[in-house]
């Protein structure tokens, strides 16, 4: 039995109905030229990345055709958010709220790959949240 049953179909549809709304459907496909990786910081002091600076320097040498930008949602409006998540090949975060914007992400296929990859904090017991969303979109 699994107590989290999801309406695929509802999901999916609530998702292009906001970005219809915003009008942002064919602002942006994610390159695969120059792919937009998002590392997601996190303002206070629980589930952070202790070597943040390291985690973009390094992801910037291993793919140098990329564009690495470290981000804060909150401080961008919705919309902002979204048309970066629609932009993005990968987003990258620890555990948490940010990578709720994975939600906006265009679905991966073989010419537009994108990827959530996600961060568990050592012994923080949580739910597979991040990794069902991303199946669920695709």
């Amino acid at each position: 039995y699994n107590r989290y049953n999801y309406d695929i179909l509802g999901i999916r549809g609530y998702r292009d109905h906001i970005i219809n709304l915003l009008d942002v459907q064919n602002v942006s496909t994610p390159s695969n030229s120059h792919p937009i990786v998002l590392i997601v910081r996190r303002r206070g002091k629980k589930r952070i990345i202790n070597n943040f600076d390291k985690l973009v320097n390094v992801t910037r040498e291993l793919c140098p055709f990329c564009l690495v930008k470290p981000v804060y949602f909150e401080d961008y409006t919705l919309k902002q958010q979204i048309l970066m998540s629609l932009n993005a090949s990968i987003v990258i975060g620890v555990h948490g709220s940010g990578l709720t914007n994975g939600y906006w992400m265009k679905p991966s296929s073989e010419t537009h790959p994108t990827c959530i990859v996600e961060f568990i904090p050592y012994r923080y017991d949580c739910r597979p949240w991040y990794k069902n969303l991303a199946e669920l979109l695709d």
